[in-house]
């Protein structure tokens, strides 16, 4: 797959495809769309659903990898950022291995961190893991070894994650005792969830 190839040497990837629409069908859409988008209540959630309609049976045209390099003091800043105390949350649309990339590039992450990710784990057992996680990282905070650990996260699970409030404490409680935190292929939806979950 030649997507995770780009995205592993930390270049931003995009999948291009197209659907041939006639204008009965588009029609249709758009005013649903509109309708969804003046919503008073809900009304990202029913802009997303809607959107989504469309995203099926699409044919494939290509894809892109561009070098996408960071501003110059990034990495400098961070550190600084996270040596004052301060905690560092990065919310991104990217794949998992353009993240991981990008966090280590801007000194988010580093070889010496315990890096905590879910690749194995289904939104079913997610609550699980998150509890099995917390009492890890409870140990380790009692050793003061907590700066020592990041968490990586992906949308699809970061999902089952937010619809559960208890599952969402959980969550919060594992994130807040980490020195870094990555939350990968997330929606626009989603990064105000996490803002919401964590100023709440």
């Amino acid at each position: 797959d030649m997507l995770t190839v780009y995205a592993s040497e930390g270049l931003r990837t995009l999948v291009i495809a197209k659907a041939d629409l006639d204008e009965k069908r588009y029609a249709d859409w758009a005013k649903r769309y509109a309708d969804a988008s003046c919503a008073i209540t809900d009304r990202e959630d029913k802009m997303a659903e809607v959107g989504d309609e469309l995203e099926w049976d699409l044919e494939l045209v290509g894809t892109t990898a561009i070098e996408d390099k960071l501003q110059m003091g990034v990495p400098q800043t961070i550190e600084l950022l996270i040596a004052a105390g301060i905690k560092v949350w990065v919310l991104t649309g990217d794949k998992q291995e353009t993240a991981i990339n990008i966090a280590y590039a801007c000194a988010l992450l580093n070889n010496s961190m315990s890096v905590m990710m879910f690749d194995d784990v289904t939104p079913n057992d997610i609550y699980g893991k998150l509890q099995e996680l917390l009492k890890e990282a409870e140990a380790n905070e009692a050793l003061s070894n907590a700066a020592d650990t990041g968490l990586v996260i992906q949308g699809h699970l970061l999902l089952a994650v937010l619809e559960i409030p208890e599952t969402a404490q959980v969550f919060l409680k594992l994130a807040t005792k980490c020195k870094a935190v990555v939350c990968c292929r997330v929606s626009p939806l989603q990064k105000a969830q996490v803002v919401s979950l964590v100023k709440d």
